[in-house]
C-alpha cells in the first residue's frame, strides 16, 4: 500500500499466477478501483497513469474509467502545468488531460523542471538543453550533462569534462572549472 494521494491509496494484490495487479483503496480501506493494472502510479491532478497487461500506458479517473487510452510505451503523472510526459516509439513528448500532444514525441529523454521548463536530450545520447511547455527550445542542447534548476536560478552543467553553472537563459555564470558540482540549494552549492 502506498500513501494516500487525492483520497486514494495505490495497492497491489498477488494473483494466482504470481503476478501482481494494482488497484486503489479509499481512506476507509474499501477497494475503490479493482486491482486490474499491471502497474500504476498514484493519482495526481485527478488522473493516474496505469499500465495494461500488454505493457501500454494510459490514464484513469478516480472512478477507474480509462479516460486516455492505452497507447504509450510509458506515461508519467500530470504535473501542475496540466501536462504529462509520455513515451511513444522511444521518444518523449507531453500530452494534455484529453490525450492531445502539446509537445510531439521527439526527445530521447525529458524531465519537468520546477520553473516551467523541461530538461531535454535529443536522440543518440546527445547533449542536454531545455525547452518550454510548448516545446520551443529555450536553451540549446549543448551540455554533456545538465541538471534541472529545481526552482533555483542556476543549473550545474558539464562541458569538456568540467563542471560550471548556467542561468535560465543558458548563459554561463560560473565557468566550467570543477571536477564535480552540485546544484544550488538556496545560495549554496558544493563544487571542487
Amino acid at each position: 500500500i502506498r500513501l494516500f494521494s487525492e483520497g486514494l491509496a495505490l495497492f497491489s494484490k498477488r494473483c494466482e499466477d504470481g503476478t501482481r495487479k494494482y488497484g486503489f483503496m479509499d481512506k476507509k480501506g474499501n477497494v475503490a478501483i479493482e486491482p486490474a493494472f499491471a502497474w500504476a502510479y498514484s493519482f495526481k491532478n485527478g488522473l493516474a497513469a496505469v499500465q495494461d497487461e500488454n505493457g501500454k500506458w494510459g490514464y484513469i479517473d478516480k472512478k477507474g474509467k480509462v479516460v486516455i487510452s492505452y497507447q504509450f510505451d510509458h506515461a508519467d503523472n500530470f504535473g501542475d502545468n496540466g501536462q504529462a510526459i509520455v513515451k511513444l516509439s522511444n521518444q518523449y513528448g507531453t500530452i494534455d488531460k484529453k490525450g492531445n500532444f502539446i509537445i510531439n514525441p521527439q526527445f530521447a529523454s525529458m524531465m519537468l523542471d520546477k520553473n516551467g521548463m523541461y530538461l531535454i536530450q535529443f536522440d543518440g545520447g546527445g547533449d542536454y538543453g531545455f525547452c518550454d511547455e510548448k516545446g520551443k527550445i529555450v536553451i540549446n542542447p549543448q551540455f554533456e550533462v545538465c541538471s534541472p534548476f529545481f526552482g533555483y536560478n542556476m543549473s550545474s552543467v558539464l562541458i569538456n569534462d568540467k563542471w560550471g553553472y548556467i542561468d535560465k537563459t543558458g548563459k554561463i555564470i560560473i565557468n566550467p572549472q570543477f571536477d564535480f558540482a552540485t546544484n544550488f540549494w538556496g545560495n549554496y552549492a558544493i563544487a571542487g
